[in-house]
């Protein structure tokens, strides 16, 4: 949560409100599944963040081989 967050907070600074009001998304995050089709923690609290805040998701649902497991 606290990356995800953070991206958030400093989305706030940067636009000087509270990101979740305006009217439009202005941060985009990528969450990537882990082998067999998991989400870690730090992914999981991402995609809180992100959603609470109102933000888009791209979730991907698979695993790239050689990008994302050995």
């Amino acid at each position: 949560r606290i990356i995800g967050g953070d991206a958030v907070q400093m989305a706030n600074i940067v636009f000087g409100s509270d990101v979740s009001q305006l009217p439009d998304p202005v941060l985009g995050g990528i969450v990537n599944a882990s082998s067999p089709l998991r989400y870690d923690d730090r992914m999981l609290g991402g995609m809180f963040a992100f959603g609470r805040a109102g933000q888009v998701l791209i979730i991907t649902p698979f695993v790239l081989a050689g990008a994302m497991s050995p």
